[in-house]
């Protein structure tokens, strides 16, 4: 009998307990069968399974475990169940995706009157499937103590399931029917594209969806937190911005729907992007009409609890700041209020208030850099009046006014609130994030402080400080006693009605040399006023109006000496408080010293800043002007002697040395423009100065005054170094430049030489030159020309450089088009005033327009202006006819050339011997280089053989010889004919050459003596 299956509690009373084999009615009794805990009281053999034994036992508690024995031996447990019916039964899971061969999990949960247990109730599951290839199930699972019952289950072919559950033996009370999708993977999916679930607001989350069962088809988002809530519940600041329908989904209880879709690709896929602000949503992607085989009647684009769906995650628009804000409040809650006469000046004596640290830092938590800006105000409702309350001396209006603060190196910024009695405040720091106009709204990063009560000040405190820590003997220290209020501003004691006069003791002690002690009413006579080494000297004063009492202190002898100093006023019941100095050698540098340098040994490495000693520099580190650390030989090539500026820091045995100014006048320039107060200071700072800032004078007075306001813009608290003023001027400057550049490239054709001219570095000179009137051609004056062209080249205005090589070029191309048309006329009027037959023309008036038109034409006048006026004109006779071409200058330098060396040479060539060959070839060689000019028929004399007969011949021609100053007869035949043996030539008639000046020369040659063979 022990050979069972499973134990099984049906409800509260009864327990079947199932074998493996069929049961003898006879055999079954109730004491075979214990349950610890319960009774069995009866045991039958099941009538419709005759394995099966049904056990009827004593009311079980729902949920408790109990293990049965049979004859004797233990066998499993079972858990009880309820005997509570439920009154509704719900599936949590009414739309699940499925994949196959993967179990899934429907989850369903009951609903009991109250009062009685949700755990250990039955429900039975009915899973219906659509596909033959899958199985229907019915599967019973019992409640937690939460009501909930699971079953897992899975299928292997791709299909739906249909789904209910109801409480086992209550059928009546079923769930609502839930859907399985199955497939090889999930159906329809959702994933982020965009990381983070946490956006700032106006940011944008990209989701992907993928169904390739609905590819090429549309697919509905919704938003959970939009479904079937009541309009006044809708979220409406989210948006999806690159969907069809409408700009958000929802379906609401009153009836109303919008809908979002998004049309899946050939691949079954898409995406969809959220906007929004202060809000989270939560998408779902679902197949309108799927639970109903996408039957069009069943589409409604609302979000239907068994289609397929599936569920992205969240997403959160939300304020998300960069930056960490602090604000701290330092001393006592209750100040003291404001009784100053200078209530606009928050340091001013009896101005009491309390101050504020802020520290700013990014989202990482490091300290904002120098400069960050902030604002302090006072929300409506924060401020007694804001007439009564005042940061840093200055009122605001309203909520909408403020006051700005900058944090200094350490991320940190200080203000101070003053006011008047009974006045109280809460400032508010913010910064500004929102819109263009500074005021706090609800996008600014803001910090409301500590609020501060203005009460009647409580003088009970007083401080003594030493105006210098570390100096040098050379300087005197000033200890000042100083009553404070509750919050350690400087306050008058209420002592004598508040008029002071009280007295202030101030105990002095010297340490390695005498020091001096000066002061109101104590007297210098016979070293009353010394301290000597070693000693304690007590000197009292009297305190001024505003509990103030000063006394200087200072080493005799420049020798190095501490200092420490006590005060106290009885009188006023102020306590007692310290302070000291320690003084260097007067020639001793301080550890801290910011000074010129006076002179430098570059052999030794030694350095002395103002009157100081020389210090060692040779194992020191070292910083440019901009903070960024030099080596020692970058240091050296920077500085110069009785220029450069320097801070000497000493740290142990560590030396510094930082560079202040190169030169003292870029110190100069530094603290002008920190000092400047207006756009016109900083102009008149940078004027002043323009020998370090590059190109100053090339900008207009507008120009100048753009650049200098973006410098104020850049300052913050105030430069630091000459560096940072030069790296804002450049900036500033490189911006004008390309504005300008930018005005001029958009006229392009149409700019101006105004425009062209109002950028910085560009000349304009040589443009402006151009003649404004308009020539018969072209069309267009030469300027206007000029200008165009430029313009037509506008695309390649992208820098001064450029700009300035197009206008260069324009202007030549303009002036060479004016030359030639100049040179042209002044040819032409050249030609008339040398032409004899020009009724106007004298010979006075063709040497003037020679030397008048030279420069214009570029022709050579060799030697002109030395000749005499008779010389001259005789030179333009020889020029008479001459026709001057501006495009053959050339050729008109021969002609003058020729002229001039006809009218100055002076002799005719000479004939140094003749020789003739043949009787037919006469060849002369002459005493200069010649040409054979044009010649008449000419003669040759001789005589006959006996030396007395005189006869002629004629000769056909007159040639160049074999060398320059050869020339070469050519006689007729009847003229050699007439030659005999013997006979001499004694003379040639007709004969022209043109000598080395060309000169032509006519010449009749006589003496000849030329023998004929």
């Amino acid at each position: 009998m022990g050979n069972y299956g499973y134990i099984k509690a049906i409800n509260n009373t009864t327990v079947e307990v199932t074998f493996k084999e069929a049961q003898v009615a006879q055999d079954i009794k109730a004491s075979r069968f214990a349950i610890e805990g319960l009774e069995v009281k009866n045991a039958a053999v099941k009538q419709t399974d005759s394995k099966v034994v049904v056990l009827t036992t004593s009311a079980q508690e729902a949920g408790k475990t109990y293990t049965l024995a049979v004859d004797g031996v233990k066998a499993k447990s079972f858990t009880a169940v309820s005997s509570v019916v439920p009154t509704a039964v719900e599936l949590s899971t009414p739309s699940i995706q499925g994949v196959l061969g993967k179990e899934v999990t429907v989850t369903s949960k009951v609903t009991v009157p109250d009062g009685q247990s949700k755990a250990g109730i039955a429900v039975t599951f009915n899973v219906a499937a659509n596909n033959t290839f899958n199985k229907d199930k019915v599967i019973e699972a019992f409640t937690d103590e939460n009501g909930v019952a699971k079953i897992s289950y899975t299928q292997y072919s791709k299909g739906e399931d249909t789904v209910y559950a109801y409480p086992t033996g209550a059928a009546n009370v079923k769930t609502t029917v839930g859907k399985v999708y199955w497939g090889n993977t999930e159906r329809l999916s959702v994933i982020d594209v965009t990381a983070g679930t946490t956006l700032a607001n106006d940011s944008k989350k990209v989701y992907k969806v993928t169904s390739e069962e609905n590819k090429n088809s549309y697919i509905n988002v919704a938003f959970k937190e939009n479904v079937n809530v009541t309009p006044d519940k809708l979220v409406r600041t989210v948006k999806v911005v690159d969907a069809t329908g409408d700009s958000y989904p929802y379906q609401v209880t009153t009836g109303g729907v919008q809908y979002v879709q998004v049309k899946l690709d050939s691949k079954g896929e898409a995406t969809f992007t959220l906007q929004g602000s202060n809000a989270t949503v939560t998408p779902i992607v679902f197949a309108d009409g799927s639970d109903d085989d996408y039957k069009t009647a069943t589409k409604n684009n609302k979000l239907e609890a068994t289609e397929l769906q599936a569920q992205a995650s969240s997403v959160k628009f939300d304020k998300i700041y960069s930056q960490g804000l602090k604000v701290e409040a330092v001393g006592t809650q209750n100040a003291a209020y404001d009784q100053s006469t200078n209530k606009a000046d928050s340091e001013s004596i009896n101005s009491g208030g309390r101050e504020y640290t802020v520290t700013i830092t990014d989202k990482d938590g490091k300290l904002a850099p120098k400069g960050t800006k902030a604002y302090v105000t006072f929300k409506k409702g924060d401020v007694s009046s804001y007439n009564d309350v005042r940061i840093n001396g200055q009122l605001i209006n309203s909520a909408t006014d403020e006051v700005l603060i900058t944090v200094d190196k350490d991320g940190k910024a200080t203000f101070k609130l003053t006011g008047a009695k009974d006045a109280y405040a809460a400032p508010t720091v913010f910064i500004e994030n929102g819109t263009d106009k500074t005021e706090l709204d609800d996008a600014d990063l803001s910090f409301t402080a500590d609020k501060t009560f203005f009460l009647a000040p409580s003088v009970k405190d007083a401080t003594l400080e030493a105006s210098k820590e570390t100096t040098s003997a050379a300087n005197p220290v000033t200890f000042t006693y100083q009553s404070v209020d509750q919050n350690g501003f400087p306050y008058a004691s209420d002592y004598n009605n508040g008029k002071g006069g009280y007295t202030v003791s101030f105990e002095v002690s010297a340490t390695f040399a005498d020091v001096t002690v000066t002061g109101n009413g104590i007297s210098t006579a016979n070293d009353n006023n010394v301290v000597k080494a070693g000693t304690t000297n007590t000197f009292k004063v009297i305190a001024n109006a505003n509990g103030e009492a000063t006394i200087d202190v200072q080493p005799k002898d420049g020798l190095a000496a501490n200092v420490t100093v006590n005060a106290s006023a009885s009188q006023a019941s102020l306590p007692n408080k310290s302070a000291s100095v320690a003084f260097t050698k007067a020639s001793v540098i301080p550890d801290t010293f910011t000074g010129t340098v006076t002179d430098i040994d570059l052999t030794k490495k030694t350095i002395k800043l103002a009157t100081y000693d020389a210090v060692s520099y040779a194992k020191a580190t070292f910083k440019n002007s901009n903070g960024v650390a030099i080596n020692q030989a970058e240091f050296e090539a920077a500085i110069s002697k009785n220029s450069s500026k320097v801070t000497y820091k000493k740290d142990g045995d560590n030396v510094t040395f930082e560079i202040v100014a190169a030169n003292a006048s870029e110190d100069k320039a530094l603290v002008a423009v920190n000092d400047a107060t207006s756009n016109a200071d900083a102009v008149k700072a940078i004027e002043d100065n323009k020998a370090l800032f590059a190109d100053w004078d090339k900008l207009s007075a507008t120009q100048k005054s753009n650049v200098a306001a973006a410098i104020l813009a850049n300052r913050g608290p105030g430069y630091g170094k000459f560096s940072g003023v030069k790296a804002a001027y450049t900036t500033a400057y490189n911006n004008v430049v390309s504005t300008a550049l930018n005005t001029a490239k958009l006229a392009a054709a149409a700019v101006t030489p105004a425009q062209l001219k109002a950028v910085p570095g560009i000349d304009t000179t040589e443009l402006e030159k151009l003649s404004t009137a308009l020539p018969v051609a072209p069309a267009d004056s030469y300027q206007v020309a000029a200008t165009k062209a430029i313009g037509g080249t506008a695309t390649n205005f992208d820098s001064v450089a450029t700009l300035q090589t197009a206008i260069d070029n324009a202007v030549k191309a303009q002036n060479d088009l004016k030359a030639n048309a100049d040179k042209t006329a002044v040819a032409t009027s050249l030609t008339t005033a040398l032409d004899s037959a020009d009724g106007s023309y004298t010979l006075a008036g063709a040497v003037k327009a020679l030397e008048d038109n030279q420069k214009v034409l570029g022709y050579n006048l060799y030697n002109f202006a030395t000749l005499n006026q008779a010389q001259k004109e005789a030179v333009a006779t020889q020029l008479d006819g001459v026709t001057v071409d501006s495009t053959k200058i050339a050729a008109f330098n021969k002609s003058i050339k020729e002229a001039i060396d006809f009218v100055t040479d002076a002799e005719k060539p000479t004939i140094t011997t003749a020789k003739l060959t043949n009787n037919t070839t006469l060849t002369l060689t002459l005493s200069e280089n010649v040409t054979p000019g044009v010649t008449a028929a000419g003669v040759v004399k001789f005589l006959a053989a006996d030396g007395k007969t005189l006869s002629t011949a004629d000769y056909t021609a007159f040639t160049a010889g074999a060398t320059a100053n050869e020339v070469v007869i050519t006689l007729s035949d009847a003229a050699a004919d007439a030659f005999e043996a013997g006979a001499t030539i004694t003379e040639i008639t007709n004969l022209v050459v043109k000598d080395n000046s060309a000169k032509t020369n006519a010449l009749d040659i006589t003496g000849l003596n030329i023998l004929v063979k």
